[in-house]
């Protein structure tokens, strides 16, 4: 989803949350690398030559010096990237079955891109926003903050609830949501069991809006 804020600027910033992904091969040994929905577009308007940057937070540790890394040989701006001390990113392991089935694992409550709008230096990401003159973002970012950033993060953007209801009808929208449920078993369940359905329906729900193909984020 896109907010656009200021036409005369012409930096894009993708909001979001980028994780540390460890996908295990087919000989049982597992490759490292980076995944996250708005994080893989920010890359891909980098390679089209597109002046981007990523709004998210990381930890101050070695796998976030590598996710900053990449961004930048990627050639996406890290300047709106906040590192609180102390926290570590997300981590998703994926898991690979004798047949090719692929499961995905999650392990990012407590990743400090959920926080990016209550940081001590959120105003940084505040101003990059405000100077931007298009913001992406999607169904997963808003899925990341509390109510308190939320509505900091809808007012920088400039879109209001009625403009996420409307978003939420298309169909793109809805299967990134539901691609966010399906990657967690807990969340998962407890969706399913919000909405009175078994886990299998929202599943069923996700394969025909997804198509029913496994891809991994990394671009």
């Amino acid at each position: 989803m896109t907010s656009s804020v200021r036409e005369q600027r012409p930096r894009t910033v993708c909001v979001g949350e980028a994780t540390v992904e460890f996908v295990r091969g087919g000989d049982g040994r597992f490759g490292m690398g980076c995944s996250g929905d708005t994080f893989n577009v920010a890359v891909y308007l980098a390679r089209a030559g597109i002046d981007t940057a990523f709004a998210t937070a990381l930890g101050d540790d070695a796998y976030s010096d590598a996710i900053l890394a990449l961004a930048t040989a990627e050639g996406v701006a890290g300047n709106l990237v906040l590192r609180p001390r102390g926290r570590l990113p997300g981590i998703v392991v994926v898991d690979t079955d004798a047949a090719g089935g692929r499961r995905r694992y999650d392990w990012r409550g407590e990743s400090p891109a959920r926080d990016l709008f209550e940081l001590p230096d959120w105003a940084r990401v505040a101003e990059g926003l405000t100077k931007a003159s298009l913001i992406y973002f999607s169904g997963i970012t808003l899925s990341l903050y509390s109510n308190n950033g939320l509505g900091r993060f809808l007012a920088l953007s400039g879109l209001e609830t009625a403009d996420i209801r409307a978003a939420a009808s298309q169909l793109g929208f809805l299967a990134g949501v539901l691609d966010h449920i399906a990657s967690d078993e807990a969340l998962l369940t407890g969706f399913a069991q919000e909405i009175d359905l078994g886990p299998t329906d929202v599943m069923r729900a996700h394969a025909e809006l997804t198509g029913g193909v496994w891809q991994r984020d990394v671009p």
